[in-house]
């Protein structure tokens, strides 16, 4: 992948945050959510999820733009991608469950179906592309807020709760 100069999703949207902005203009917003969704269409039409969607994982060129004027935006980090064609792609270890909604504040951004799904079938996960949808979903909300998804919910909290599992 080529070098993107501007950086992650996230900086760009702390830098706004703290410039007292309430979310990104409009008109980005939607050309940035409309990118993801495209590359996320690419990638689910090769059945592959990438299973952390995130503001941390979309880089995005605000100095270089396409012939349309939107900034180029593209999706990184693919260690937790999946094909949906693996035959390892169900998991039965309840840790894995607690350390794959653990990452990095990953957890935020990660599908309740998918804790439930966790907890409901002792821990056997089979991911589909509901999980970049949910994870796409609060990207989205990220952009027109500024604010993380559950942000206000304490990572200590998530973990007690995931211990219960």
């Amino acid at each position: 992948m080529e070098y993107i100069e501007g950086g992650s999703l996230k900086g760009y949207l702390e830098k706004l945050s703290k410039m007292g902005e309430k979310h990104v203009p409009v008109k980005r917003a939607l050309s940035i959510a409309r990118d993801v969704a495209g590359a996320l269409l690419e990638l689910h039409s090769k059945l592959i999820i990438h299973r952390d969607i995130k503001s941390e994982n979309i880089l995005i060129d605000l100095d270089i733009k396409r012939t349309d004027g939107t900034p180029v935006v593209k999706i990184c980090d693919f260690d937790e991608a999946l094909s949906l064609q693996s035959t390892s792609q169900t998991f039965c270890n309840h840790h894995y469950l607690v350390l794959v909604l653990e990452h990095v504040n990953g957890w935020r951004w990660r599908c309740c179906r998918l804790c439930i799904l966790g907890a409901d079938m002792g821990c056997a996960l089979l991911y589909q592309e509901e999980v970049d949808i949910w994870s796409f979903g609060c990207l989205v909300l990220e952009l027109l807020m500024l604010q993380i998804h559950y942000a206000s919910f304490p990572s200590a909290e998530m973990k007690h709760l995931l211990n219960v599992f």
